[in-house]
């Protein structure tokens, strides 16, 4: 039938096109962070706690979105604290857990 062939003619010319991209496609090699804070990561972010002290937390909370709760069960002790804390997600609540544990 037309319908058919117009079919086979179109998945003929797509498949011609997508060879055709992809022999302009450059291989790319992924890198992968090792998980591991830079001294200047913690040290900058520190220094802004060591600024701020409370206040910063309270901005953190209100404008964005760090749990309130679980800065109070882990309180940082210092600027370093805080940083490494922080900065590897310790105060970051994973928004579908808390979203089952209020139903």
């Amino acid at each position: 039938t037309d319908s058919a062939q117009g079919n086979g003619k179109l998945l003929s010319q797509i498949k011609n096109d997508l060879t055709k991209a992809a022999g302009m496609l450059k291989r790319t090699e992924t890198k992968e962070g090792k998980g591991e804070l830079s001294k200047e990561e913690i040290d900058a972010t520190a220094a802004v706690y060591d600024k701020e002290g409370p206040k910063l937390l309270e901005k953190l909370v209100s404008e964005y979105g760090l749990s309130k709760a679980l800065i109070e069960a882990n309180p940082p002790k210092d600027g370093q604290d805080f940083a490494k804390k922080f900065l590897s997600g310790v105060y970051s609540e994973d928004n579908s857990e808390s979203a089952k544990s209020k139903l």
